[in-house]
């Protein structure tokens, strides 16, 4: 949280996949395209993020893995970029730190 942010968003994914995520979004475009509501000129990054699971929500300002893993392992892959991710087994907060 920031000094000024008093909110956060928790977004929990299971079973999820971005792969299957991805192709899902994929699948609502190409339907759109067959039955004439959208045209293949009109397809952009921003017609795949308005399909995505997440279109509701923020792009993530950073994600945090805590298993020590450095990779993102199919999860948000369109949403989070690389210099968007942490990977640690060591969390720290002001004066605390937690070891995981």
């Amino acid at each position: 949280m920031t000094q000024h942010n008093r909110e956060a968003i928790l977004n929990v994914c299971c079973p999820y996949t971005s792969r299957e995520e991805i192709t899902h979004a994929l699948q609502e475009i190409v339907g759109a395209v067959e039955t004439g509501e959208l045209e293949v000129e009109d397809i952009d990054e921003g017609t795949i993020e308005r399909n995505l699971y997440t279109k509701d929500c923020p792009r993530p300002d950073l994600l945090i893995r805590t298993s020590g893993v450095h990779r993102l392992s199919d999860f948000l892959l369109w949403q989070v970029r690389p210099s968007g991710s942490l990977c640690s087994t060591v969390l720290s907060f002001g004066e605390g730190q937690v070891d995981l």
